[in-house]
């Protein structure tokens, strides 16, 4: 089951919201040492960075363009289907 270290879902544009720089603090935290304490253990990450207007970012320090696309393809199923608390019809936020 996933789990949200931080989330602002449902919040308005104009609501305080965590910034990104503060959100990679929080993942960074919450990942802590087991990458140097396991490591028999693989752990991937795929990141996605919009900033409006200007750019679009991935980065990924998976090995294969389909483990990018996994791990994006679950994070979307997991949204969608509501299993971090809150699906695609109760959002209420800005659309893009």
């Amino acid at each position: 089951m996933p789990k949200v270290i931080e989330g602002g879902f449902g919040k308005k544009k104009q609501e305080e919201r965590i910034t990104v720089r503060d959100m990679l603090f929080k993942l960074r935290e919450a990942l802590g040492n087991f990458e140097e304490e396991n490591p028999e253990v693989a752990v991937e990450a795929a990141f996605v960075l919009f900033i409006e207007d200007r750019e679009f970012v991935l980065a990924s320090n998976g090995l294969h363009p389909d483990t990018v696309n996994m791990l994006l393809d679950l994070g979307k199923y997991n949204l969608l289907t509501g299993a971090m608390g809150h699906a695609e019809e109760d959002y209420e936020g800005p659309i893009h």
